[in-house]
């Protein structure tokens, strides 16, 4: 049986020991599972590509920056406006790198990686994007 637990956890500057390969990520915040997203074989898909994607804060090409944005800075920056969206991806970027820490398990090509991602968002329910 799968155990959260037993994954090690990682932070922003381990991005390059990441395997390309297809799998299942996590990403916690303050030791809470926030986050369960799913990598494909394909090379922009894969494990490696798309954590740090996650990390670059661009919040708007990548969802999960939106949810970490909109979740944890938003209220926290009253009276800035949207026009300083670029200082916004910024300050995302730097948060996420400062804050969060991920984990990850890599699939066999005959794995299903949305059917692993669908099972485990709905057993983990994590904070940003339960099932």
């Amino acid at each position: 049986m799968f155990n959260l637990y037993d994954l090690d956890r990682y932070s922003f500057i381990n991005l390059k020991t990441i395997p390309c390969k297809k799998g299942i990520y996590f990403h916690y915040y303050k030791g809470e599972l926030i986050y369960v997203g799913k990598a494909t074989s394909s090379p922009n898909g894969s494990l490696c590509n798309r954590i740090k994607k996650h990390y670059s804060g661009q919040r708007g090409s990548d969802q999960f920056s939106l949810y970490i944005y909109d979740s944890y800075i938003k209220t926290s920056l009253d009276g800035i406006g949207a026009s300083l969206s670029k200082k916004l991806n910024e300050i995302t970027k730097l948060w996420a790198r400062e804050n969060l820490l991920f984990s990850y398990m890599v699939l066999e090509e005959s794995d299903d990686e949305s059917a692993v991602e669908s099972r485990l968002r709905r057993e983990l329910q994590p904070k940003l994007n339960p099932l």
